[in-house]
């Protein structure tokens, strides 16, 4: 079985990809494993994916939220494939996936619950990530609904949590925010350090949450963020791709999602007095 993962050095592609391996090994699988360069775009993917298939591996598993449903589906006459941990809609692509829509939606009623108003939501365009985009799109949707004045900051720098920050950073200073949700926690973590080097706390100055729940020490941090149903993921993908190598006409197309829980930390307080 083939697999093509987005740089695990991302602890939300780390986590997955060993959850995956551990699973393959209990259906007595072989994993092949292909982890193009962080900062690559699609095209490297592409070239990834068909090495894969000249390995002649039986399936392919595809983790990585930027190579497009469209690039995949030319090997699909090949080869059974199934995307893991990234949004899928395609009718003939199966997808097992986290339920960003319903994380988005926690993460900003529980900003709305505290008392902010003001948000800045950080998240990229679909290129960099389709999940991480799909996430700040519905955030932002869900805090306007609630009547919250959403500020959107786009993070257009690929293969970097660092983008982004600087804005926030503005907006703190200016007053217009009390608030700013991150789509992962490696840019909630970027922003804190750059913001506390000019004497900017969480929650003292702005309320901070991030997505994945999946950095060591997260709780010692105390950043308040989603934590991602890794492992349920994991499992029910290598169950599906096994189901597929014994039989794959009986294997109808489903796109699952699955939910994870919100972890309140320090970092998220009530709205502070402006």
């Amino acid at each position: 079985m083939g697999l093509l993962i987005r740089s695990p050095a991302n602890p939300a592609y780390g986590e997955l990809f060993s959850k995956i391996q551990e699973w393959t090994d209990a259906y007595g699988l072989e994993l092949v494993t292909v982890a193009p360069t962080y900062y690559r775009g699609a095209a490297d993917e592409l070239s990834a994916l068909r090495r894969l298939v000249s390995m002649r591996v039986g399936a392919i598993l595809v983790s990585t939220g930027v190579i497009r449903t469209e690039e995949l589906k030319q090997f699909l006459p090949v080869l059974p494939i199934v995307t893991v941990g990234r949004p899928e809609s395609d009718p003939e692509v199966y997808g097992i996936s986290y339920d960003e829509a319903n994380h988005a939606t926690q993460v900003a009623r529980a900003v709305y619950g505290c008392g902010h108003r003001k948000v800045a939501v950080v998240s990229p365009p679909t290129e960099n990530s389709l999940a991480e985009h799909l996430r700040g799109v519905r955030t932002a949707e869900v805090l306007r609904d609630l009547g919250c004045e959403v500020f959107a900051v786009d993070a257009n720098a690929f293969g970097t949590s660092k983008d982004g920050a600087g804005a926030v950073i503005d907006l703190v200073q200016h007053q217009s925010v009390t608030a700013a949700v991150f789509s992962n926690d490696l840019r909630s973590v970027e922003f804190l350090t750059q913001a506390r080097k000019i004497g900017i706390e969480a929650p003292r100055d702005l309320s901070v949450v991030g997505l994945d729940g999946l950095l060591p020490g997260l709780e010692l941090m105390g950043l308040a963020s989603l934590t991602l149903p890794v492992d349920v993921v994991a499992r029910r993908a290598v169950e599906v791709i096994s189901q597929m190598l014994n039989d794959r006409e009986s294997v109808q197309v489903r796109h699952e999602l699955y939910s994870g829980e919100l972890h309140p930390g320090a970092s998220l307080g009530v709205v502070p007095r402006m």
